[in-house]
């Protein structure tokens, strides 16, 4: 059945004479990954764009999803991705694997990127999609208006670097080999894995979480329409109290803090990523002000 459907796929291609011509500038441009569309809608025009990935308006998944209006969108499908006669490919490394793998074979042109662990990481596939789809100037652009705005961030002075980690449903927490580490560490945080030595994102106890004592916990934006068990541990008596800044309390003299920012700015590599530094490094320099932090992490157990 399989083969079959392989036989069909190849008859489409050729009868509708979307042959593969790397000379070409890509006009119908097909993503099959959250990230990748994101880098296509902040590198080409719209009408470029012939299909994305439904994350692509999700706006917990992506921080372009307005962007993403009116463009068609595909649940990673080979069929549907034929049906727009795409002349290239974007999909993720690790994602759609067997829809990738297919349409190599039925030989349209996928190009595939790797997820950003850090922010030179960003920069080479910024750089790398920028080429990809022939607008490698607007992607020198993008990198220079991103170096001048942490530029700024960067010269906002030095300081004590207040201890902060993600907490997520379930505990879930970033590792320092990460995309987030590079925003924390350029707002001006330390990031708490590097002492829990966590190199991979993985999951962090509450009782861990108090044991350690970050100055300034991250969550991601709440969602009360959308109520989970793995939410409940975000509203865990322990963590209300560890909270101790929302209630006006102090311990030791020093004020525990928390704030909010969307996993959609730092789940994906983009110019955006840009906007949670400014965030973060706005948040240190009030915590600074109002001497809201810890110099040092407590020993993990």
């Amino acid at each position: 059945m399989r083969v079959r459907l392989i036989c069909c796929c190849l008859a489409f291609a050729a009868f509708t004479g979307f042959a593969q011509n790397a000379e070409a500038k890509p006009k119908r441009i097909a993503s099959l990954n959250v990230c990748a569309g994101q880098l296509l809608l902040s590198l080409v025009d719209r009408s470029r764009i012939v299909s994305l990935t439904f994350l692509a308006r999700d706006p917990t998944a992506s921080y372009l999803h307005k962007e993403a209006e009116g463009i068609p969108v595909n649940y990673g499908l080979a069929e549907e991705i034929l049906a727009v006669k795409p002349d290239l490919i974007v999909a993720g490394r690790y994602t759609t694997g067997g829809t990738n793998a297919l349409l190599k074979k039925l030989g349209y042109r996928v190009e595939l990127f790797d997820p950003d662990d850090s922010l030179a990481s960003l920069r080479r596939n910024i750089l790398r999609m920028a080429a990809v789809v022939e607008e490698s100037e607007r992607g020198e652009k993008l990198i220079a208006e991103m170096d001048r705005r942490l530029k700024a961030v960067s010269q906002t002075g030095p300081g004590p670097k207040p201890v902060a980690v993600i907490f997520r449903a379930n505990g879930f927490t970033m590792g320092r080999r990460s995309l987030v580490n590079d925003v924390l560490t350029l707002a001006g945080f330390h990031h708490l894995s590097t002492d829990l030595l966590m190199d991979q994102p993985g999951f962090l106890s509450l009782e861990r979480l108090i044991l350690a004592d970050p100055a300034l916990i991250i969550f991601d934006e709440p969602k009360p329409d959308h109520p989970s068990i793995a939410h409940q541990l975000l509203e865990h008596p322990a963590m209300k109290s560890l909270l101790a800044l929302h209630s006006g309390s102090q311990r030791g003299g020093k004020k525990r803090d928390s704030i909010v920012v969307p996993a959609s700015l730092w789940n994906c590599g983009g110019p955006f990523v840009v906007d949670a530094v400014e965030r973060l490094a706005r948040k240190r320099q009030t915590m600074m002000q109002e001497s809201r932090f810890r110099k040092r992490v407590r020993p993990i157990p």
